[in-house]
């Protein structure tokens, strides 16, 4: 799928339920906050993106998940489900022309499809959709993967804002564009 020449990129990250050492299967985690920003053409940042998510396999969350997330139970017991946050995030990309999604890897693409299923609603996010972590390597000819911010830190760039706020994420991600368009 080629990324190049979109008028609109979208960056986004998720957080999701989760466990100490595995105690919710992967195929039981439940997106509980999406974050993202758009760019356009020149990245320039337009617009960002931010919910919180109630989830309902595992409405209490663990310990290890708020000391993770920062996102405390009652943040979760307010939020509206999924399929009303996801309507608003689908209705958000839509307002932007020729859209490209990107995200730190391919966990967050995977979580959506099966969080949509899950709820029995239609997936309705552009289709052109890339681990922007798999790029970003790839162009910069580095073979040791690490993750956001190790690789900020490599490049002399400090991480912006709280790590694992999907927001915070997403931007610090969207930092990096500049790097993969600059290696072409």
């Amino acid at each position: 799928m080629n990324w190049k020449f979109h008028k609109h990129y979208v960056f986004l990250d998720l957080e999701a339920t989760c466990a100490k050492d595995g105690g919710i299967a992967r195929n039981e985690r439940e997106t509980i906050e999406i974050g993202a920003v758009a760019l356009d053409a020149e990245r320039r940042v337009l617009s960002e993106f931010q919910e919180y998510i109630r989830p309902v396999l595992h409405r209490n969350l663990t310990e290890f998940c708020t000391e993770l997330t920062g996102i405390t139970q009652a943040t979760v017991d307010a939020a509206a489900f999924f399929p009303h946050v996801f309507m608003r995030f689908s209705k958000w990309i839509a307002d932007f022309e020729d859209v490209f999604l990107f995200s730190w890897g391919n966990y967050d693409r995977k979580q959506l499809v099966l969080d949509c299923r899950r709820h029995g609603i239609d997936y309705t996010l552009p289709k052109g959709f890339m681990d922007f972590k798999n790029l970003f390597f790839k162009k910069q000819k580095l073979l040791k993967r690490q993750g956001l911010e190790l690789t900020l830190a490599a490049l002399g760039l400090g991480f912006e804002g709280r790590p694992h706020s999907a927001l915070s994420d997403a931007k610090n991600t969207a930092r990096l564009m500049r790097y993969i368009a600059d290696a072409e």
